[in-house]
């Protein structure tokens, strides 16, 4: 006999689930602002928002449980050109990012609708 005798539990995954967690740091990473001289010149660094930004990147792509080709795993851009490198809609890996995005926008207004309760 082949297979297995277990009967499924019709269980979601709980992977890419968006926690308050990941509404926190989505919220804060939305509230920094580059602070970069322009015109960039080679050799510079990155300010420290930026750094901040890329840290609160990771953690958010680490709790949301993304796997390393999926980075960057939200964008901060308009929301026609979502994807990494700016990929448009019609590219899946734009619309799995704005899907992700729109979850997490979502989840923080819930959280501040529930901060405006207490």
């Amino acid at each position: 006999m082949s297979g297995t005798r277990r009967t499924p539990i019709g269980r979601e995954p709980t992977k890419g689930q968006v926690t308050r967690r990941t509404a926190l740091l989505w919220r804060d990473m939305c509230k920094l602002r580059c602070l970069c001289p322009r015109p960039r010149t080679a050799g510079q660094g990155m300010c420290s928002m930026c750094k901040r930004s890329y840290d609160l990147h990771e953690e958010l792509c680490r709790e949301l449980g993304l796997e390393p080709w999926q980075w960057p795993g939200v964008v901060r851009k308009t929301p026609s050109m979502a994807g990494p490198s700016g990929f448009p809609l019609s590219d899946p890996v734009g619309k799995a990012t704005l899907a992700r995005m729109a979850a997490l926008d979502e989840a923080v207004a819930l959280l501040e609708a529930e901060e405006e309760k207490t």
